[in-house]
């Protein structure tokens, strides 16, 4: 692309803005099946966004914050802090809002009328030499689908007035941001591209500290003007807290029941092993199978799952036996040991293995080969595998969804 004005067209969906993100170097190299991305025969590498703009088509600006506060926050970390006191950071943030009109609404929450004029202005703080816009024009009419400029790239020297006024110049000029953008891409422009001049910037304009200052104090600021994610938090836990401690209110330090077992295995009544399986086969049907049976009839139905008998028996036996796996472990280690401390620690170390190793926190595909295996003593990994297969075997998948 010669240095200027250069706009990517096509209707809706066509890739514009992927292209542009593969141009402006955020997209991961090795996803591209061909071709390289060169700035002046260089290759683009990892610091290119160092020294380059993106202007991107979603509001991505915090709106629990203002106008004057985005665009302090860019300031503060796109301008050096040895080249830039606080007060001449506050001056260009001043004059940047004079100069967009945005006085009116400097002060008061981001709002979708200067949205887009504070995500641009955002964006020239760090003297960028490759500006890239998606979606820049809004001015354009849409009755010409198939030529509309969604994308729009500005780079290195401004636009020339005089040039040739195609269509893409025309509706550009007619936007209510030429005039400006036309002013600050003159500002931003060099007369002669060299290695030299396009030499990327390897560090960040401010150091790590000082970048971690602004985002925390921005973060508090978000936090305090939107309290209800946290008072909920907060909430949530005062209310799990006051069950829980209902739940075992009080409770006492002697377990009947152990006494009464631990007499009896003494005795020479039965062996622990018949305990053990005693419990489990006792266990099945009041508090295995008709809890299962009263969990699946709500939920199944209500996620849409196979509208059919077997499948909906097949999900309840797998729950059934998840559910009886887990609790033969808990068993187990439980007549195991004669600590409840050694009991807890012990039993939440597989859990949280099987958990991990499951299938739907991690890809256990992508894991280091000494670790893989351990998927296949996850209780929850047979019981995922097997949901899975009896709501989609036999499924067919149409790539038309009016189908």
């Amino acid at each position: 692309m010669r240095p200027g004005m250069n706009a990517i067209l096509g209707p809706t969906g066509s890739g514009k803005t992927s292209l542009l993100d593969v141009l402006a170097n955020r997209k991961d190299q090795k996803g591209l099946k061909s071709g390289q991305v060169l700035l002046n025969g260089q290759l683009v590498d990892s610091n290119f966004n160092l020294q380059s703009a993106y202007v991107v088509q979603d509001d991505i600006l915090m709106g629990m914050l203002t106008v004057k506060e985005n665009l302090e926050f860019s300031a503060n970390l796109r301008l050096p802090k040895k080249l830039y006191t606080f007060e001449e950071k506050q001056q260009k943030v001043n004059k940047v809002i004079d100069e967009l009109g945005l006085k009116d609404c400097a002060n008061t929450k981001l709002a979708p009328s200067c949205s887009y004029s504070t995500r641009y202005e955002c964006e020239p703080y760090n003297n960028p030499s490759d500006f890239f816009l998606d979606v820049i024009n809004e001015a354009i009419p849409p009755s010409n689908e198939t030529s509309n400029p969604e994308v729009v790239i500005i780079s290195q020297t401004a636009l020339d007035p005089g040039g040739e006024k195609n269509l893409l110049a025309h509706h550009f000029q007619q936007s209510k941001y030429y005039d400006y953008i036309e002013k600050e891409l003159k500002s931003l422009s060099v007369p002669n591209v060299s290695k030299s001049s396009s030499k990327i910037k390897s560090s960040y304009a401010t150091p790590f500290w000082y970048q971690l200052y602004i985002v925390c104090g921005r973060t508090i600021k978000n936090l305090c003007r939107n309290p209800q994610t946290s008072v909920a938090q907060v909430f949530l836990m005062l209310l799990f807290g006051i069950l829980n401690g209902l739940i075992y209110y009080q409770m006492p330090h002697t377990m009947p029941e152990a006494f009464q077992n631990r007499h009896e295995k003494a005795s020479g009544y039965y062996r622990t092993s018949a305990y053990f399986l005693s419990k489990i086969l006792a266990d099945v049907i009041p508090n295995r199978i008709i809890p299962v049976l009263s969990f699946a009839a709500i939920s199944y139905f209500m996620m849409g799952l196979k509208q059919d008998v077997v499948p909906f028996f097949l999900f309840c036996l797998t729950l059934s036996l998840t559910s009886l796996s887990a609790v033969s472990l808990a068993f187990l280690v439980s007549a195991s040991v004669n600590t409840v401390a050694v009991a807890n620690a012990l039993i939440s170390i597989p859990y949280v293995f099987m958990m991990v190793f499951g299938g739907f926190l991690v890809n256990v595909n992508k894991m280091l080969q000494w670790l893989a295996w351990l998927k296949w003593i996850s209780i929850f990994r047979y019981a995922f595998n097997a949901l899975i297969i009896n709501e989609l075997k036999g499924q067919i998948f149409y790539l038309n969804s009016t189908k």
